[in-house]
C-alpha cells in the first residue's frame, strides 16, 4: 500500500521524526518522575555519594547506615527507582494489601521481557504448567522424590567433598553452590542431566550472570538500556547460557517423550520419570511449554534460597562443635531407626531447630512492588 499523495515523503519523514521525539520526551518523562525519591521518608546517602550511586556501589553499608539513623521507615535509590524499607513490625498491616505485589519488584528488576531472561518471566506466571508441575506433582511424588535426593546427595557430597581424611581447604560458598545444583536438579531434570557437568556448569552461570548482567542493566539510564543491553558482557553471556541450556534440555524432553511411546507402542510399560520435565510434559498436553525457562527458573530458586541457608548452617555449625555432636547423634538415631521415611524426617526436632534458627539470624529481605515503581523492602 502507497502512502497518500498529499503526504509527500518530507512530510511523512517529519511525522515520523516528531513520533520518535514525543515518544523519547514521554520515556524521559515516565523515567524521571519514577526515580524521583518519595516525600516524606529520609533518603539515605553515603559517602558524599548521590542517592543512586550510594545504593548502587554500597547498599550494605547505606541500609545500615538508614536502619541506625532512622527508628522508622527510610528510603534509598535503586537503578530501577525509589525504595522503601521498613521495619518488620509493619509487615502484617500491609501484607494483604491488594496494591502491594511481589512480582512486580521482580519485573521492575530483572527485566523479564528481554532475551536471556525468560525464566524470570516463568517465574511469575502463576498458572503457568511449570507452577502447575509443582503444585500437583511434586507433593505426590514426594516418597520416589526423597529417595532420589538421598542417592544424589550422597553421589554429590563424595565428589564435591572427596574421601581424603587429610585436611584441605574448601570454599563453602562454592561448594554449596555446586551441591544444590546438583540435588536439585535430580528432581527437577532426572539422573542423566543432572550428573551432566555441562548443565551443572550452565545452571552455577546463569544463577551468577543474571544477578550481575540485571544489575549492570539498572545502572544505565532507562532510555539507552534497550541498545546497552546488546553490548554487556555478562548479558552475552547469558544469552548464551540459556541457548545451551536449551540444546540440552530439549534433547532430554525429547529422548524421554520417545521412550515412553517406543514402550507403548511395544505394548510394554513405560519408564516412569520422576522429574519435572516429565510432569510439565504430561500436564501440558500438547501446550506450548518453554521447558528451558522453567527449569532455569527452577534452579534459580533452588540455589538463590537453599545455598545460601546451607553455606550459612555449615559455617555456624564448624564453629560449634558441641551442637555438632548433638546433631550428628541424632541423624544416626533418626535415620538408623526410620531411614529417609516422612516419619523419619519429621522426628529430626534439633536439626529442624538449628535450622530455622539459622533462617532467623540470617533472613532473606522479602519485598514488593506499588504500581507506582515503588519497591517495598522489609528489614527482617
Amino acid at each position: 500500500m502507497t502512502s497518500p499523495q498529499y503526504l509527500s515523503a518530507p512530510v511523512l519523514a517529519f511525522l515520523g521524526a516528531a513520533a520518535v521525539v514525543i515518544a523519547a520526551a514521554y520515556q524521559v518523562f515516565s523515567n524521571s518522575r519514577r526515580e524521583q525519591p518519595w516525600p516524606g521518608f529520609k533518603l539515605i546517602t553515603v559517602r558524599d555519594n548521590s542517592p543512586k550511586a550510594s545504593y548502587a556501589l554500597h547498599g550494605r553499608e547505606a541500609l545500615a547506615k538508614g536502619l541506625q539513623e532512622c527508628s522508622g521507615p527510610f528510603q534509598v535509590m535503586s537503578g530501577s527507582g525509589p525504595i522503601i524499607v521498613l521495619p518488620n513490625r509493619f509487615a502484617d498491616e500491609i501484607r494483604n494489601e491488594p496494591w502491594l505485589e511481589f512480582s512486580k519488584g521482580i519485573k521492575q528488576d530483572f527485566f523479564p521481557n528481554y532475551p536471556g531472561f525468560e525464566p524470570f518471566k516463568e517465574g511469575l506466571e502463576p498458572d503457568s504448567v511449570s507452577m502447575e508441575a509443582i503444585r500437583t506433582k511434586l507433593t505426590s511424588h514426594l516418597g520416589l522424590v526423597t529417595d532420589d535426593l538421598v542417592d544424589e546427595t550422597i553421589h554429590d557430597l563424595h565428589k564435591i567433598y572427596g574421601d581424603n581424611d587429610e585436611w584441605r581447604t574448601i570454599s563453602i560458598k562454592d561448594s554449596t553452590l555446586d551441591l544444590v545444583a546438583r540435588t536439585s536438579s535430580r528432581v527437577f531434570l532426572g539422573k542423566d542431566l543432572c550428573r551432566n557437568e555441562r548443565w551443572v556448569t550452565i545452571a552455577n552461570s546463569y544463577t551468577v550472570n543474571s544477578f550481575t548482567g540485571a544489575f549492570a542493566l539498572r545502572k544505565c539510564p532507562t532510555l539507552l538500556r534497550p541498545i546497552a543491553y546488546w553490548f554487556i558482557p555478562e548479558l552475552t553471556r547469558l544469552r548464551k547460557t540459556v541457548n545451551e541450556a536449551r540444546t540440552l534440555i530439549d534433547t532430554e524432553v525429547a529422548k524421554q517423550a520417545r521412550q515412553v511411546d517406543e514402550a507403548l507402542q511395544e505394548g510394554k510399560k513405560p519408564p516412569k520419570f520422576v522429574n519435572t520435565l516429565r510432569w510439565m510434559y504430561e500436564i501440558a498436553k500438547g501446550r506450548k511449554v518453554d521447558y528451558t525457562a522453567a527449569q532455569l527458573a527452577f534452579t534459580l530458586v533452588a540455589m538463590g534460597a537453599q545455598s545460601a541457608l546451607h553455606a550459612q548452617a555449615i559455617v555456624n555449625v564448624c564453629a560449634r562443635p558441641k551442637l555438632l555432636e548433638q546433631l550428628r547423634k541424632e541423624i544416626i538415631d533418626v535415620i538408623g531407626e526410620y531411614g529417609f521415611q516422612n516419619a523419619g524426617l519429621h522426628k529430626l526436632e534439633l536439626m529442624d531447630s538449628y535450622i530455622k534458627e539459622i533462617q532467623r539470624l540470617y533472613p532473606a529481605n522479602a519485598g514488593m512492588s506499588h504500581p507506582d515503581q515503588l519497591v517495598v523492602l522489609f528489614a527482617l
